[in-house]
Formats: C-alpha cells, sequence, structure tokens
C-alpha cells in the first residue's frame, strides 16, 4: 500500500512592525538614498575670499545616511560624515561639485553644481 508523502503547511502573516503606531510614516523597507541633490548657499556671485558652502541634500533614506563623498570636476574631493561643505573660495576652487549619499544599502551621487570664483 502506498503511504501519502507528509504534507507541511506554514501559515504566512502579514503584519505591520511593531511601533507603526509611534511612527506610521517610518518607511520599513531598506532602500539606498534617493533624491540625492547638492545646492550652493552662496549668492550668485563668489568672489575670492568669500566662504563657498555647498549642502548635500536626500529626500529618503533607510537605514540613514552614514557618510558622504564630495567630488569636484569628477574626481574624488573629499569624504564626511556631514552633509554640508564649506571651504574658502580661491580660483583653484573653482569647478563642478557633486555629492554621494551612502548607507548601509547603497549609495547615489547628485547631479553636479558649477562654483565659479571670481578673481578680486
Amino acid at each position: 500500500m502506498l503511504e501519502a508523502a507528509p504534507s507541511f503547511l506554514f501559515p504566512a502573516y502579514n503584519t505591520p512592525p511593531l511601533n507603526t503606531e509611534t511612527h506610521p510614516d517610518r518607511d520599513y523597507f531598506p532602500d539606498p538614498p534617493k533624491g540625492v541633490r547638492i545646492t550652493l548657499q552662496n549668492p550668485p556671485r563668489i568672489r575670492e575670499g568669500d566662504a563657498v558652502t555647498l549642502n548635500c541634500s536626500v529626500g529618503s533614506s533607510n537605514p540613514p545616511v552614514t557618510k558622504y563623498t564630495w567630488y569636484k570636476d569628477n574626481s574624488w574631493y573629499q569624504e564626511t560624515q556631514e552633509s554640508v561643505l564649506t571651504f574658502p573660495a580661491t580660483e583653484e576652487r573653482s569647478g563642478s561639485y557633486s555629492c554621494e549619499a551612502q548607507n548601509a544599502i547603497g549609495s547615489r551621487q547628485s547631479p553636479p553644481v558649477s562654483v565659479a570664483v571670481q578673481c578680486k
């Protein structure tokens, strides 16, 4: 007599993660940074000696961003844990800047922004 093969049934539950009541807007799916943009916080006319401030903003990131890598003219420039980069304006620092935001899942780079320093 043939015996039936054992069958295994495992119930599947689709329950929300814990703490959804206290954090209903939290995204529970890990993602690399999205919407990475760089903005120049200076007036249109940057003169030699001014402080140049660049801000790398991220639309969303889960987990949070842990590292920012800055590029000048498509070459590595500096690595920081801060989303803001400030430096003195010199002619040599004129160029195209972009930032890359990184978390444990991955990274994304911003489109470039141009910094043009006018000599005195």
